[in-house]
């Protein structure tokens, strides 16, 4: 079972947002900002929200699979973003 409870959302349009527990994503997010996927290498780039400064890209290597997405950071300045590294966070429905 998850460690945690930060929750993320990957929009269809390029939106993501990232809250303390997923009954937040809606009213308290932490960061909203956007997210771009090639191959294994997703971006996120916040743009608003207390967890990194606006406009700092964070680039991991991903696997997804049908229990969750596990990061593995490639270059993130952000440091409290960074805490994701080696993470695995499960999927919810």
């Amino acid at each position: 079972p998850p460690a945690g409870t930060t929750a993320m959302r990957f929009g269809g349009d390029g939106s993501v947002v990232v809250a303390s527990k997923q009954e937040e994503l809606n009213g308290k997010p932490l960061a909203q900002g956007t997210y771009t996927l090639e191959d294994d290498k997703l971006t996120l780039t916040y743009a608003s929200g207390e967890m990194c400064e606006a406009g700092v890209e964070g680039v991991y290597t991903v696997v997804i699979s049908k229990i969750g997405i596990r990061f593995t950071k490639v270059d993130d300045a952000c440091e409290r973003r960074a805490k994701m590294d080696g993470e695995t966070w499960y999927r919810l429905k």
